[in-house]
């Protein structure tokens, strides 16, 4: 392996490289993660719609046949090693399985893996889940952990959130402000990442240039970032609202309510005589909410994932950390 002796040169290089891509650099586990915005269209078809033929257990791929191919092509020219894993997580009432590749050098210390940006190592639910309770709890007066766990639940179809999850994900989320120091909201109509064939293009060239993590943070210096360790701090919620200033509120409206539910508890009869005889009447169904119109729903959830894929990405590109 050759590398050049101008270290100022591959900085530049390195720098240029990494500003305008969705790279996130972690340092205590030897890895790159390249978020990938291009999905194969099956995956792409379940994220908006949630609906897919065959059993409830379900596989995809991260790329289409032909950027795989093109992947494996590119790799086995650089003489790289290309394996797959796999990644479970649940959306829409389904648990799923997303395969993804990891690339690395023959005895090299890094790899670079290529996940869709909605999945996070070590996470069971897709980012758009955490980053809808956040918000919703943040913008609804935060009234209750439980009930930003309930709505988020009922919008991506998961029964297991609870507020456990959702108040630890606020802790994480503000760790990540904390560690990126950043000073603006994360929501950029204008940012448009590079395309994932670009990104696919250079992996070779990053393996060659930085061998190791240690290389890569030694060229790149104070850029790199550890991924988000468990906090107990208490949370700054006006700077967490900050951040995320600029989604549409409109997607807070999941519930509309009904007035106040009414006891279905029977009145003792107290009379001496025996009752009359009355027509039998339905009991009466109310309920302190109600979900809207079941197309608003979708359009709901597919406008916050979308708005939620240009967070992610944008944060990646800007900080180089995960979200969450």
């Amino acid at each position: 392996m050759i590398i050049p002796q101008n270290t100022n040169e591959i900085q530049v290089e390195i720098t240029q490289f990494l500003q305008d891509m969705p790279v996130i650099l972690v340092d205590n586990k030897s890895s790159l993660y390249f978020l990938v915005k291009e999905l194969n269209e099956e995956l792409e078809a379940f994220l908006k719609y949630g609906k897919t033929e065959g059993c409830k257990y379900l596989e995809f791929q991260v790329f289409s046949k032909e950027r795989e191919k093109e992947l494996t092509d590119s790799c086995k020219q650089a003489g790289l090693i290309i394996k797959h894993h796999h990644h479970q997580m649940e959306f829409m009432k389904k648990v799923f399985t997303i395969t993804y590749p990891q690339i690395s050098s023959p005895g090299g210390g890094m790899a670079v893996s290529l996940i869709p940006w909605f999945m996070f190592p070590d996470r069971p639910y897709p980012i758009f889940v955490y980053l809808y309770a956040n918000w919703y709890y943040l913008n609804t007066g935060q009234t209750s952990l439980a009930k930003s766990a309930k709505v988020t639940g009922e919008l991506f179809g998961i029964d297991s959130l609870n507020k456990s999850t959702v108040c630890r994900s606020l802790k994480a989320f503000s760790h990540f402000l904390d560690l990126s120091q950043a000073d603006r909201p994360l929501f950029d109509k204008e940012f448009k990442p590079g395309s994932d064939k670009d990104l696919i293009e250079r992996i070779p060239e990053i393996l060659r240039r930085c061998p190791s993590i240690e290389s890569l943070k030694e060229e790149y210096q104070d850029k790199i970032k550890s991924l988000p360790e468990p906090i107990n701090n208490r949370d700054n919620k006006d700077k967490l609202a900050y951040a995320l200033n600029g989604i549409p509120k409109e997607y807070l409206e999941v519930t509309k309510e009904t007035g106040q539910t009414v006891s279905s508890k029977k009145c003792r009869d107290m009379r001496v005589r025996p009752p009359r005889t009355r027509k039998k009447r339905k009991k009466p169904v109310q309920r302190s909410s109600e979900s809207v119109d079941p197309q608003k729903i979708i359009d709901i959830r597919t406008g916050f994932i979308e708005t939620c894929k240009r967070i992610v990405l944008n944060t990646a590109a800007t900080y180089h950390q995960f979200l969450l």
